[in-house]
């Protein structure tokens, strides 16, 4: 593959820092033509430049052809800050940053299929969420497949901010953070001080058993209900469906101090180090999910090595809660820390729209 940035001045020798996805990558200049000596490999990649001296980028061929007007996709990040529309670089604290698909043909389809003509130019981050997953490289005792779902990505994620749905029907962000404060400390210590009491499931149906028949044994990540998702009691509120766990005070507190209306199933899961949750969705997910509700996710500690990413959007976020639309978009998780990961995690949740409005910020 051939990689050319072209610029409208020429160039200084040496004045650019050239990064390929987070990878230092060697280039050479011609008057003001950047090539970039490096392969690119087949699907997302992020293309980051930074420059000593101020230059204006004019244009990028990718194997002779030009990009046109998709190199108005390119913005500049600036102390984390993203600028829209970008193509000049007026200090050393910016990047100039170009995400592409590799081959060019794929990333044609990609970007007419998102976005329509007539954005082009002006600031596609006000009209659309982008969402660029990073390159991520886990231990390689894990399984090929789940090396491959960490470090490769076929495109990215591009949502048009118009179509952005309800999180009851599936059409919501990948995961949106939750304004809600929750003591992780105590939960967590709560948790583990009564491990012993409490009946984890490692034996479920499902995903770990797929797993073992295919890696053998292994630590397994395991899931304790609390509030169990049947028929029965799916219209017993919740302070009735907690009573079971109301020795369990911080927990029990939690779960009643959430601004929801109802949910359906309420569980802690662990994730040993050393352990995975294969690739997957929770769509229809043996029932604990009834259509016209939520999912929410709950962080009790942040534990490095421990990394969860869906699918084309990247890693999500492992602290503090989430909304996430687990139903949607393919998942995975893999622990390659030295703690095991706690989470909380509540399917089925309903909530009116105010009360949705103080969770989300809105």
């Amino acid at each position: 593959m051939s990689l050319k940035i072209i610029t409208k001045d020429q160039i200084q020798k040496d004045s650019l820092t050239v990064e390929i996805s987070g990878v230092h990558t060697d280039y050479t200049i011609d008057k003001t033509t950047v090539e970039i000596k490096q392969n690119i490999e087949q699907g997302f990649n992020l293309l980051s430049i930074k420059s000593q001296h101020p230059i204006e980028i004019i244009d990028v061929k990718i194997d002779n052809n030009s990009i046109r007007n998709y190199i108005y996709l390119s913005y500049i990040d600036e102390k984390e800050k993203k600028i829209q529309p970008a193509t000049h670089i007026s200090n050393t604290d910016q990047s100039w940053m170009l995400p592409l698909i590799y081959p060019y043909s794929n990333w044609i389809t990609f970007i007419l299929k998102n976005i329509a003509n007539g954005h082009y130019g002006s600031d596609l981050f006000k009209d659309f969420h982008f969402f660029f997953p990073e390159k991520i490289e886990i231990k390689n005792t894990f399984s090929k497949v789940l090396s491959d779902y960490f470090y490769h990505d076929s495109e990215y994620t591009i949502i048009d901010k118009k179509q952005v749905g309800n999180w009851y029907d599936g059409s919501a962000l990948p995961y949106q953070a939750l304004q809600f404060e929750y003591d992780k400390i105590a939960i967590c210590d709560e948790i583990k001080q009564n491990i012993n009491d409490l009946k984890f499931d490692v034996d479920h149906p499902g995903q770990n058993k797929l797993n073992l028949e295919e890696f053998g044994n292994y630590e397994q990540w395991a899931t304790c209900s609390l509030i169990e998702g049947t028929e029965s009691n799916k219209n017993i509120s919740i302070h009735e469906k907690s009573q079971s766990f109301k020795h369990l005070k911080h927990l029990y507190d939690f779960v009643n101090g959430l601004p929801i209306t109802n949910l359906h199933h309420f569980m802690i899961a662990t994730l040993p180090p050393n352990s995975f949750i294969y690739p997957h969705s929770d769509s229809g997910n043996r029932g604990f999910q009834p259509k016209g509700t939520a999912t929410m996710y709950f962080n009790l500690e942040k534990v490095d090595g421990v990394f969860f990413k869906f699918g084309n959007v990247g890693l999500v976020p492992n602290e503090g809660g989430l909304l996430i639309n687990n139903k949607k978009y393919a998942h995975a998780v893999v622990n390659q820390g030295k703690q095991t990961r706690y989470i909380l995690t509540i399917t089925g949740v309903s909530f009116d729209k105010e009360k949705l409005s103080i969770l989300v910020g809105k």
